[in-house]
């Protein structure tokens, strides 16, 4: 996958340092890491919108299938390094950017200097729990495509995994955030699930031992189930700590964005050295 075609678009903020490249998660865009990029000052901040999100292509999912695997979404965000002459940068990647953002320290890591990561997970080990994830995510493409963007946002949003973050931003953020995620397209979303969703992704598992980089992994104390998969990478990772985001849930960066810019802005002190 390249070209112009398939260009990802990109927001970026100057400043000095090293530059830190942030990866939002499904339905988001790069606007959603907003907050947590302008707490990072002084460091240069790009913020990118993934394929089929905010204002990147959307290729149809037949013509052009292995432009939303993993390695194809890979792709794509290393291309959009060279294209903005970025080298070595710090890579922060939450949710399913974090998985994107862990696929790319495996694959490519002599682009990255470190990585972090939030409510992020190496995918599924079990092959039967993925071929039940693989069903699931594509029942819910199905209900995307039939039932349009506003209709599976609401759905989306009623998990119980995003009831602290409304309970904690209130309710004119959540509207707001409702909002942003409207305008991403209902087959961006679903050629996203179907391509790159945690079913469809190799797990990466047998890999993390080769990670060279420093790396963070945050998760939200409320975030119970990703905060035990952040150990577990992190004893997996060699370079590697995990650390628990007191007061947040999965968004922990959304939540509780100070204490976040802070562990962030010391981890990558730590890795420039």
């Amino acid at each position: 996958m390249s070209g112009d075609a398939l260009e990802l678009a990109t927001h970026l903020d100057d400043g000095e340092g090293r530059p830190v490249v942030l990866l939002h998660g499904f339905t988001g865009s790069g606007a959603t890491m907003s907050s947590l990029a302008s707490a990072l000052v002084p460091r240069p901040r790009v913020t990118v919108d993934l394929l089929g999100h905010g204002d990147s292509p959307v290729p149809e999912f037949t013509r052009d299938p292995s432009s939303w695997s993993m390695d194809g979404l890979v792709e794509s965000v290393v291309d959009t390094f060279r294209r903005l002459g970025l080298e070595a940068v710090h890579l922060v990647g939450y949710s399913f950017g974090g998985r994107l953002a862990l696929s790319l320290a495996v694959h490519n890591p002599g682009v990255i200097a470190s990585l972090a990561l939030i409510g992020a997970s190496p995918g599924l080990a079990d092959p039967s729990e993925r071929s039940l994830r693989v069903d699931a995510d594509e029942e819910l493409a199905g209900f995307i495509e039939s039932e349009g963007t506003a209709a599976f946002v609401d759905r989306w949003m009623a998990l119980p995994m995003w009831r602290s973050l409304r309970e904690r931003m209130g309710e004119a953020w959540w509207e707001q955030s409702r909002r942003q995620r409207l305008t991403n397209s209902p087959e961006g979303l679903a050629s996203s699930l179907r391509g790159a969703g945690t079913g469809a992704m190799t797990p990466l598992h047998d890999h993390l031992g080769s990670i060279p980089v420093p790396t963070l992994a945050l998760a939200g104390t409320d975030d119970s189930k990703y905060l035990t998969i952040a150990r577990d990478m992190a004893r997996a990772i060699p370079r590697a700590w995990a650390v628990p985001v007191p007061f947040a849930g999965h968004a922990a960066h959304v939540e509780q964005t100070a204490t976040c810019a802070e562990l962030l802005g010391s981890f990558f002190e730590h890795a420039d050295r």
